[in-house]
């Protein structure tokens, strides 16, 4: 595996946690298996005054070529929260497309003595909004960088908040009862289960949980994902695995 394709470990997307209060008229219910989360991702209306916005940046020469879809977030009202958010996704964003650039120009100085012919180095950027809804965002980044080899490879980070306090939502808040933990792991080993050559690994259990911090939020869903390489070869990609909350409060 070429050591320039690895991810960072780093986080590109780096949330400042600060508190802005925000006007919601959502219903939160403690009675869903003790976590108030689970019922705005189930029944949550729609955040009609938050709106997420794409800002495209493009830039192409003979041996780098980038195309960045940069998340803008805007609402009624101004507010410190969002723009501290715009921040972070501009600057992240854009710092990655930056190494990446600077490293082929490095590479290419030290490839132009040796070879023939010359790999252009690529950056793609994208992003979808999963959920936005019931005082809560979810939104999903993908990160693609092709630095030469076989293949690209690809990340992703994501950006899980609760309007109604301005805080970033925490793997821990999502999974805080030993039978959700469960619901999670069992959600895993039978995914595994019916596709095992897919994956590295064959039995799940609690250790499994300290590997997990990355997830976003669907309508009536969570889904928590792997890196590239973590539990599966490239062949299997990005490993996902949907939680349907409906199923775990039943």
């Amino acid at each position: 595996m070429d050591i320039k394709a690895v991810k960072p470990k780093i986080s590109y997307l780096s949330l400042i946690v600060i508190t802005v209060f925000f006007i919601f008229t959502e219903t939160i219910s403690a009675s869903v298996v003790n976590n108030p989360f689970y019922h705005r991702i189930i029944n949550g209306k729609t955040n009609r005054d938050v709106i997420v916005i794409e800002r495209i940046m493009e830039k192409e020469s003979p041996y780098f070529y980038s195309k960045l879809s940069i998340p803008v977030l805007h609402s009624i009202t101004e507010n410190e929260l969002f723009k501290q958010l715009n921040k972070m996704f501009y600057d992240g964003i854009t710092f990655f497309s930056h190494e990446i650039e600077s490293l082929s120009e490095t590479h290419l100085e030290e490839l132009l003595e040796t070879r023939d012919f010359i790999p252009r180095y690529d950056v793609i950027v994208g992003f979808e909004v999963p959920f936005n809804a019931g005082g809560l965002l979810s939104i999903k980044v993908y990160f693609y960088q092709y630095t030469g080899g076989a293949h690209g490879f690809s990340f992703i980070e994501t950006v899980n908040l609760d309007l109604t306090t301005g805080r970033s939502i925490e793997f821990n808040d999502l999974f805080d009862s030993a039978q959700a933990r469960k619901f999670l792991i069992d959600t895993i080993q039978t995914a595994i289960n019916q596709d095992p050559f897919n994956y590295f690994i064959t039995e799940v259990d609690e250790s499994i949980l300290s590997r997990i911090q990355s997830f976003y939020i669907t309508e009536g869903k969570i889904v928590v994902y792997f890196d590239l390489y973590e539990i599966a070869p490239y062949s299997t990609g990005i490993p996902e695995f949907s939680l349907d909350l409906t199923k775990l409060i039943e």
